[in-house]
């Protein structure tokens, strides 16, 4: 595949899963929309890594403040705070000691809090892909 063609890829996956958040949250499964939420944020940054780096190996971390820095993304503070959280999502959702605690937390309120500002984040870094 071309550098193109990867783009794309983590572009189009990243919109996919950002459909998927919205349709599990109307499931109720809060804590899931939320870590799909992450891997579309994650997808996006990707993306604009393959971008600027004009690589296809991209790191293999789901840290997206690590990954935006490393795409060379310019952040402001509250853009880099809401990536710190957001990542916090993809170790919360996934296992099982954290889990339970976070499934306390993702109430719906909540959840439809934090997916507002996923979509918001996530538009925006597609909107960096050239």
């Amino acid at each position: 595949m071309e550098i193109i063609e990867h783009i794309e890829y983590w572009r189009d996956s990243s919109n996919e899963d950002m459909e998927s958040a919205d349709a599990i949250f109307g499931t109720g499964r809060y804590s899931w929309c939320l870590f799909i939420g992450h891997l579309a944020v994650e997808k996006a940054i990707k993306a604009i890594w393959v971008q600027n780096n004009n690589s296809t190996n991209v790191p293999k971390t789901h840290n997206l403040t690590y990954l935006a820095e490393k795409a060379s993304l310019n952040l402001t503070n509250e853009q880099i705070e809401l990536l710190d959280k957001i990542s916090t999502f993809n170790l919360e959702a996934r296992y099982p000691d954290y889990k339970n605690k976070f499934h306390a937390i993702a109430t719906k309120e909540f959840t439809q809090n934090m997916l507002s500002q996923i979509k918001e984040i996530q538009s925006w870094l597609i909107f960096q892909i050239k």
